[in-house]
Order: C-alpha cells, then sequence, then structure tokens
C-alpha cells in the first residue's frame, strides 16, 4: 500500500508539476499543438485522483487541474438531476426534505477548460422512506 501512495504521489507531482508549468510560460503558443493537448495527462491525473486516500495529495491534484482550467463537479447536497448526474446507489431516510438529494458523489464529475463535461458525478440519491431503513 506504501508504494501505491508513493507512486500516486510522484505521479501527482509529476502531473502538478506539468500543468503548473503549462499555465505560468510567458512564450507563444505553439501554432502546431492542438489547444487540448494536454487534455490526456489530465484524463490521467483524474483517474489517479480517483484512487487516491491521502486528502493532501487529493487537493494538490485538484489544485493542479483547476489551474489547468479544469472544473469540478461535486453535486452533494443538490437535487438529483438525472440528466448531470449518474446514480449509483440510494441511502435511505426519514426526513421527506431529503428525498432526491444528492447525498454523497461517489465520484466527482469533471468539466474541461471549454466548459464542456468529461464526466458525470456518480452519486448516492437520498430516498425517503417513512418508517425509516428497510
Amino acid at each position: 500500500m506504501t508504494a501505491v501512495v508513493a507512486l500516486a504521489a510522484l505521479a501527482a507531482g509529476a502531473v502538478l508539476g506539468f500543468l503548473a508549468g503549462r499555465r505560468t510560460t510567458t512564450r507563444a503558443p505553439d501554432a502546431t499543438r492542438p489547444p487540448d493537448a494536454t487534455r490526456p495527462l489530465a484524463e490521467a491525473a483524474i483517474e489517479v485522483r480517483d484512487r487516491l486516500t491521502a486528502a493532501s495529495l487529493t487537493a494538490r491534484l485538484d489544485a493542479g487541474l483547476a489551474a489547468a482550467g479544469w472544473r469540478l463537479i461535486d453535486p452533494t447536497g443538490s437535487r438529483f438531476d438525472p440528466a448531470a448526474h449518474d446514480a449509483v446507489d440510494r441511502d435511505t431516510t426519514i426526513d421527506p426534505t431529503r428525498n432526491g438529494i444528492v447525498a454523497a458523489a461517489e465520484r466527482v464529475g469533471w468539466a474541461d477548460p471549454s466548459g464542456a463535461v468529461v464526466r458525470r458525478p456518480e452519486v448516492v440519491v437520498y430516498r425517503y422512506a417513512a418508517g425509516g431503513p428497510s
């Protein structure tokens, strides 16, 4: 497990260093490089983030991705929207006002720098049950 965390930390550092370098450069853009050339790297960073258990590493990756223009989508606490969220589980609640509210994000969603959603959030949704959990 320690090797996995070390590998994740190494990957996070490499991704953040690369993304930070891309955002602070003052040289003219390379006309031969497509505008989404860093997309595969960002998507790999998102996959690594999904496997991390260390909050500090997750926060570093989030900050690096945000600096590169990527936006994290965490709808926890908002009304479930089947057009924007994928429900993967439900959680019973005895509070009728929580029915249909996102209880948690199993996997957060992501939007790329253009604003296009590249991954919808996978969420747990509250379901009202008058008698409590069944």
